[in-house]
């Protein structure tokens, strides 16, 4: 009973996906939401001040998602800035720029060709001082499970070719690689169940690869392009930092639950403490954490089918026991039936 009783305590103390993301955001600060198309994090229909920058418009949104029977389509705000290419900053008015307390991203950064320029317009939105609040998805736990970890390296090449659009090897990565565990693209932390690709077929990446065009001019198409656990992506955000090429200390973080962890980052704000070599080994044990869980979910498996055995087995002799016993007893009856004891016969074989 007491374990019951620590156990609700916590679950009380347990923050919503959404407290997360506004763990350190006020209703009267101004917001700025990138991308959050039929699921926005706050609405001024529930009296926040905020702004929402996406890819359409409202009433187009609501054209594209209005018949999918998942959707809440009441949540589908006005949108007040339409990105239309190029960086983020461009789709807003001058008179804004710089005036934001808060901009929120969520599953949004994996998505930008170039993360440092990303950075650097959240940056130019937000007022010194300014928070960016981030949910970005743990590829541990998605789609993109078989997908190698980003670092810094990368992110370097893609601020150095200033990218506006994804490369050809996240298009080919995006249809050969990307999977499923019992038929669903996101899961929970723990043992995993049935590993399945939801493409797969090289010889289509391949089409893919050759198709997609990368150019500035070209017709946008969205990827996932990043891919992180945890301490990797506070990695790239202490080794920007030191680099001088973004201006954001780490705020607040929470754990990963689903698919996805939280964190907070402070415009100005001081360097992660953690050392580089701490962050290294835990990017490694994030990595570990992720082959553990597919580990002893086989494990779990054999234990299972070994105790199905077991169960078989157990079965199977209690089966040739009891036929052994009705043997006995049909041979004793037949005797039993040629004797006065027909009525002890009987209530044996009730017994």
């Amino acid at each position: 009973q007491l374990g019951l009783k620590r156990q609700r305590r916590k679950h009380r103390k347990m923050k919503t996906r959404i407290e997360k993301i506004l763990s350190k955001v006020l209703r009267t600060h101004k917001i700025l939401e990138l991308g959050p198309s039929y699921n926005p994090a706050v609405t001024r229909k529930d009296g926040w001040n905020v702004y929402s920058l996406d890819h359409a418009s409202g009433e187009e949104l609501r054209r594209k998602y209005g018949s999918d029977p998942t959707v809440d389509a009441s949540r589908i705000q006005e949108v007040d800035f339409v990105w239309t290419g190029g960086r983020l900053g461009s789709s807003i008015p001058a008179e804004h720029m710089g005036t934001f307390d808060v901009v929120i991203a969520s599953h949004v950064i994996e998505h930008q060709p170039n993360l440092v320029g990303f950075f650097q317009s959240v940056s130019r939105m937000l007022k010194p001082g300014g928070l960016l609040s981030l949910a970005v998805p743990d590829k541990r736990f998605c789609f993109d499970y078989f997908m190698p970890l980003s670092l810094t390296g990368e992110i370097l090449e893609a601020f150095g070719e200033n990218r506006t659009r994804h490369t050809r090897t996240s298009k080919y990565n995006e249809i050969a690689y990307r999977a499923l565990v019992d038929g669903v693209a996101g899961w929970m932390q723990g043992p995993i169940g049935k590993l399945s690709l939801i493409r797969g077929d090289v010889t289509e990446a391949r089409r893919f690869f050759d198709a997609h065009l990368t150019a500035a001019e070209s017709p946008y198409v969205d990827a996932h392009t990043w891919y992180f656990t945890p301490a990797s992506f506070r990695l790239i955000i202490h080794e920007l930092r030191t680099l001088n090429l973004i201006e954001f200390g780490e705020e607040e973080y929470f754990d990963p639950f689903g698919v996805e962890f939280y964190i907070s980052l402070r415009k100005g704000g001081e360097d992660p403490t953690k050392s580089r070599m701490e962050l290294l080994k835990q990017m490694l044990m994030d990595v570990r954490e992720q082959t553990d869980f597919l580990i002893k979910s086989k494990a779990e498996k054999l234990q299972y089918n070994k105790q199905s055995l077991i169960r078989m087995e157990q079965l199977e002799h209690e089966l040739t026991s009891l036929k052994e016993k009705n043997l006995e007893m049909s041979v004793a009856i037949d005797r039993w039936n040629h004797k006065p004891w027909y009525s002890r016969a009987i209530h044996k074989l009730r017994l």
